[in-house]
């Protein structure tokens, strides 16, 4: 019944490096989430639910999103403004990873889902959502703004691989630069 509080994104990105193969594309999901303040020059907030195998849109829905099932709805139709919400000042990235997780999907080819595979996937991911290759979508007006890394349980692995994927790849490439900041991540339940 209203106007969303900023605009939000859904959709696929490669996880290859380079064109897709035809016929062996591996493709992950995202929502994109802009800040509601000042989004061209907000950082870009990288979500990732632990697992390994949970889906960040669970970070979405219930956690950090800026809306969640309103508890007081019964039947589950209607949406409530989260007060908790992360993307006041941030863009914030949901990405289900790795391939086979929600909606990312592999139609056919090598599947590997070990950390070192999923953090290679993840880094296409990110070249490409920040630099496209022509034809395919992807937000090349958010490569400049800063870029970190957040998420929980599981997270503390995927993140620490993600990012050294990221550092290797900033080292190859003279020109299109991922522009990391930081990385954090949460543990849930006991230690």
């Amino acid at each position: 019944d209203h106007a969303l509080p900023s605009r939000q994104y859904s959709g696929f990105v490669s996880a290859e490096a380079g064109a897709p193969t035809p016929g062996h594309e591996r493709r992950l999901h995202y929502v994109l989430v802009l800040a509601e303040n000042s989004p061209a020059d907000a950082p870009v907030v990288l979500w990732t639910n632990g697992g390994p195998g949970c889906s960040s849109l669970e970070g979405y829905m219930n956690e950090m999103g800026p809306l969640r099932p309103d508890p007081d709805d019964p039947d589950g139709e209607k949406l409530t403004r989260n007060p908790y919400t992360w993307n006041l000042h941030a863009n914030m990235l949901y990405l289900e990873h790795g391939v086979g997780v929600g909606f990312s999907y592999s139609n056919g080819g090598d599947v590997q889902l070990d950390d070192e595979a999923d953090a290679r996937d993840v880094h296409n991911f990110l070249r490409n959502f920040f630099f496209p290759p022509a034809g395919e979508q992807g937000f090349p007006e958010l490569a400049a703004n800063e870029f970190f890394m957040t998420g929980e349980s599981y997270a503390g692995v995927y993140i620490p691989h993600i990012a050294n994927a990221i550092r290797l790849g900033n080292l190859d490439s003279s020109s299109e630069q991922i522009n990391i900041q930081e990385i954090e991540e949460r543990r849930v339940g006991k230690e």
